[in-house]
C-alpha cells in the first residue's frame, strides 16, 4: 500500500510513536529555551555552548518528524 506524504502525515500513529512525538516536542522546546536564555545563562555564570541549544533542538525536531511519518497499519 503506497501512501502520499500528506496521507502518511495525516494517518494515525502507533502509540509508541505518539509518545516519541510528544517527547520530541518537549526536547525542541528545551532547545529553544536554551537558545533564548543563552545570554542570561552566561551572565549568571553558567556557560552553555550555543551549539548545544541548536543540537538539542535539531534532535527533537528530527525525532518528532520521523515519529509523525510512522503509520499505524491495521491488517
Amino acid at each position: 500500500m503506497k501512501l502520499t506524504l500528506m496521507e502518511r502525515f495525516n494517518a494515525p500513529m502507533p502509540q509508541f510513536f505518539q509518545t516519541l512525538f510528544k517527547i520530541g516536542g518537549i526536547v525542541v522546546a528545551v532547545g529553544v529555551g536554551l537558545g533564548a536564555a543563552h545570554e542570561s545563562l552566561v551572565a549568571q555564570g553558567l556557560p552553555v555552548p550555543e551549539w548545544l541549544a541548536y543540537l538539542v533542538g535539531a534532535v527533537g525536531a528530527v525525532t518528532s518528524l520521523i515519529a509523525k511519518f510512522t503509520v499505524k497499519l491495521d491488517k
